[in-house]
């Protein structure tokens, strides 16, 4: 295989490359936008990749791949390899079921953030915790982040995007240690002249900071 790049207009670099037709087998042009590149030394290098990895069978289509398209890949090169059965299985859950149904067709160099905030407000309207949001955040997280470190798109877009709190109901904190909290705090405050300690917890803590999944979490420490 052999390309080369060419300019269309200013600062628009392409990769011109000599393919294979899969149907009739005779050879053709292809132009291959670089988006990104800034000139011509940067689109020869982008342009030698792309033609390193057509040649291997690794070469993936940024133009055209969707979503749903990626997440197929990131499951198959990434997932299996770096989480926890229990935690890929609930990982594909969440793609089945809340991802790929709303946005899985955007294509991944088209998504925004804004298609995210749409996800989680819609996902929200239709009954679903704030954690369990919060879960599909993570995951939209840590596969665009793959997707960027191999250099399918150019950055996370889920980075500018910020999921829902999740309240005191979805964190699993009951009402009883809610009232129960300042209560012992003051206790606390009370012996502590005594016995030399002093409160470190404060009662809004249980509130504010909601039980993580712990399947996420082991996840995370991969």
């Amino acid at each position: 295989m052999k390309g080369h790049v060419r300019e269309r207009g200013k600062g628009n670099w392409y990769a011109v490359l000599s393919v294979r037709d899969p149907q009739t087998g005779r050879r053709k042009v292809k132009w291959q936008s670089l988006p990104g590149c800034k000139g011509k030394r940067q689109a020869q290098i982008e342009c030698g990749r792309i033609v390193q990895e057509m040649t291997g069978g690794t070469y993936i289509d940024a133009s055209k791949i969707t979503l749903a398209d990626f997440f197929e890949k990131w499951d198959r090169d990434y997932a299996a390899q770096n989480v926890t059965p229990k935690t890929r299985e609930r990982y594909n859950q969440l793609i089945k079921n809340q991802i790929n149904p709303n946005i899985g067709q955007v294509s991944l160099q088209k998504l925004r953030p804004a298609h995210l905030g749409e996800l989680y407000a819609k996902l929200l309207r239709g009954g679903l915790s704030a954690r369990t949001v919060n879960h599909v955040h993570r995951l939209l997280h840590r596969a665009l982040w793959q997707a960027s470190a191999w250099e399918i798109v150019k950055q996370n877009v889920a980075t500018s995007v910020e999921p829902p709190k999740a309240n005191a109901a979805d964190s699993g904190v009951t009402t009883a240690a809610l009232t129960a909290a300042p209560v012992a705090a003051r206790v606390i405050d009370r012996i502590a002249p005594f016995v030399g300690v002093r409160r470190v917890i404060e009662p809004s803590d249980l509130a504010s900071k909601p039980a993580p999944d712990p399947a996420l979490l082991r996840a995370d420490e991969q």
